[in-house]
């Protein structure tokens, strides 16, 4: 079994990392409900989170591209 290493996109820091700080995402990834969404994507829902994700297989990565808190 690989791990996938979580990284942040450049998208990620720009628009959303002031608002939904990177602790708060790695939580969401591990306590979340996972839901997929596409052949490459995946969504992770916490309590107050919502997650976007793109998995890259050749790399073993866990690309965070989207990272909203839900009202």
């Amino acid at each position: 079994m690989t791990t996938l290493k979580i990284v942040k996109t450049a998208h990620y820091k720009k628009f959303h990392e002031r608002f939904v700080p990177w602790s708060l995402v790695v939580e969401t990834i591990f306590t979340g409900k996972q839901k997929k969404k596409g052949k490459d994507f995946i969504e992770f829902r916490g309590r107050k989170t919502q997650i976007l994700c793109k998995k890259d297989k050749k790399r073993n990565l866990l690309k965070v591209i989207n990272a909203k808190k839900e009202v």
